[in-house]
């Protein structure tokens, strides 16, 4: 067995060696908050699963897409609306736990730095959706190997400071809450509804972010005046 010590420093030794670590100074710095990050991120990830009775069991999943693994669904996760209309959903799941004892799955999602906040409603006005359309995206690939339950879900960020979340599996009220959610969403969509979502925190990731030159919150003003 090889130790998470000895694969993180092959990996951070690689890093280095490919010029892409920076100054020295600076990426020792990184290197050291990297090498604790490992080491804590292991031993909670060990602990929780202990405590909940998981073991990891697909990684970067499939679903809905012709590249699932051999021996699974190529099914895409589908949600009935209720109004006549079905929602189809196709993606890739970063983690799938299993709980033998059960049959029950866990989604982990990871993110760079911020989780998304779920708030009062569980879904963040829609925008807090992912893990039970994952969950419905695993339990439509895993269809052939077994019927699983849902033991809710899990954001993981890769910032030492951002604490993991835990979500529920769903229940009668919060499922009827997602629906409505989606219903909107789709509604939406279908009328040409497309809200402007921006500002300097919605653009962070944007890679042409320069070309505002920091003033996205001042142009989305001009454009509501």
């Amino acid at each position: 067995c090889i130790s998470h010590p000895y694969i993180s420093e092959l990996d951070l030794k690689e890093f280095e060696e490919s010029g892409a670590a920076g100054p020295e100074l600076t990426w020792q710095i990184e290197r050291e908050q990297l090498e604790q990050f490992f080491r804590d991120f292991i031993a909670n990830e060990i602990a929780w699963q202990h405590e909940r009775g998981f073991r990891p069991a697909h990684f970067e999943l499939p679903f809905g897409r012709d590249d699932v693994p051999a021996g699974l669904s190529k099914e895409p996760a589908r949600v009935d609306l209720g109004n006549g209309q079905t929602l189809q959903f196709r993606g890739v799941i970063d983690r799938v736990d299993i709980r033998d004892a059960d049959q029950a799955i866990c989604i982990i999602d990871y993110k760079g730095r911020q989780i998304p906040r779920p708030g009062k409603d569980g879904f963040g006005l829609g925008k807090a959706v992912q893990l039970p359309i994952y969950f419905l995206g695993a339990q439509a690939a895993l269809r052939p190997v077994g019927q699983f339950s849902s033991a809710g879900g899990r954001y993981i960020s890769y910032a030492t400071d951002v604490a993991p979340l835990d979500v529920r599996p769903l229940d009668e009220e919060s499922n009827a809450r997602l629906l409505d959610q989606l219903r909107t969403i789709a509604e939406g969509i279908h009328a040409g509804l497309f809200v402007q979502y921006t500002g300097q925190d919605a653009c962070k990731f944007c890679p042409y972010d320069r070309v505002c030159m920091g003033l996205q919150d001042t142009m989305v003003d001009l454009k509501r005046g």
